[in-house]
């Protein structure tokens, strides 16, 4: 989807846990590990102006870095944060919103991730994220969550 922002994707997750569970697992440093990627490595200060550091590598490779600044959080509702990949120049920073929407025993995850200017990029960036989400729901699935 286009805007005047640049591209925008959004993606819509049912997540197996209440929505305190799902924002534990996105700023407890300890359950981020744990889904972010594979050897992730990460730092996370979840207030408005705090800082984030969230890498994994992939395929042996080398430590791919996400990193950004909260812009709003509001406990088990909303994250809202600026995203750019480390060595990047921070004016290509995008912006994610993640929406928590309790639903039963369940949680609604709405991501939004917009500010890419090629369609190329923001399709990388869906598949992504719709494998990093995959892992959360895995992580939320399992028979005895660690979220708090």
């Amino acid at each position: 989807m286009t805007s005047q922002e640049g591209l925008r994707l959004r993606l819509t997750y049912t997540l197996p846990a209440p929505p305190a569970r799902v924002f534990a697992a996105w700023t407890e440093p300890d359950l981020l590990r744990q889904w972010w990627g594979p050897g992730a490595e990460v730092t996370c200060d979840p207030r408005p102006g705090g800082r984030y550091r969230w890498g994994a590598r992939y395929d042996g490779a080398h430590l791919v870095v996400a990193t950004g600044e909260f812009l709003a959080v509001e406990r088990d509702r909303i994250l809202q944060f600026t995203f750019t990949w480390e060595g990047e120049e921070e004016s290509f920073a995008t912006r994610v919103e993640v929406v928590l929407e309790p639903h039963g025993s369940a949680t609604h995850l709405h991501l939004t991730h917009e500010g890419f200017d090629d369609e190329r990029v923001c399709n990388q960036h869906e598949s992504g994220w719709a494998a990093a989400l995959d892992r959360l729901r895995q992580l939320l699935a399992a028979p005895d969550p660690p979220c708090s």
